[in-house]
């Protein structure tokens, strides 16, 4: 337990991090897909999302961790983040995708009537979701892929289950700290999230 709070800023910088690109890079991929539903190369896209999210991580970390030893970047929070956002992206341009078809167009062309630019306008559309929590809780990636420098919460945890012993009083203090900045985040944008869902749901 000496190391704690290290572990923990680690799982707060990783999950950031990649909560962080997949929420910039996905919003933009999902408003092309969205509004420019017939430009060029769009299959093969679909279909290279689709794969990354039905292949099972354990099939892709061989080579991922053969890449990060490769490049020097194994047991790093840079190299976690990367990974993160790479297997989660997919996930946030289709659930972006699905709320950006649901705004009206003419929403749109109203901004631009009033002299929104395209950037100005993208950028005050509501992002309903924070997709990449997920990273918060993912435990086969950095048990394999992180050591002592870029342990996060999951493995921690894991920790204290041995063939002999579990101590039930540190793992369950661990778990318990491990879900308050879930709690405050849920708290904090509840009524953003709500905004957003409902702003989803407006009909022409």
């Amino acid at each position: 337990m000496d190391k704690f709070w290290e572990i923990y800023w680690n799982s707060i910088l990783i999950t950031i991090g990649s909560t962080i690109i997949c929420l910039v890079l996905g919003s933009l991929a999902a408003y092309a897909f969205a509004r420019k539903p017939k430009f060029r190369g769009r299959g093969p896209l679909e279909g290279l999302m689709i794969a990354v999210r039905a292949l099972p991580g354990i099939v892709l970390l061989l080579p991922i961790y053969k890449l990060s030893s490769f490049f020097g970047l194994y047991d790093s929070k840079i190299a976690l983040i990367m990974i993160y956002a790479g297997f989660n992206l997919p996930f946030a341009i289709w659930l972006l995708m699905s709320f950006f078809e649901q705004i009206p167009i003419e929403i749109e062309e109203s901004a631009r009537v009033d002299g929104a630019s395209n950037f100005r306008m993208f950028t005050r559309i509501i992002l309903p979701i924070f997709v990449s929590l997920l990273s918060w809780n993912e435990f086969l990636i950095p048990v394999i892929m992180a050591g002592e420098n870029a342990k996060t919460l999951p493995v921690l945890v894991a920790s204290f289950i041995s063939n002999r012993t579990l101590d039930w009083g540190p793992m369950a203090a661990a778990a318990t700290v491990a879900l308050v900045p879930i709690v405050l985040l849920t708290v904090v944008i509840q009524r953003w999230l709500v905004a957003g869902l409902s702003s989803g749901a407006v009909k022409e």
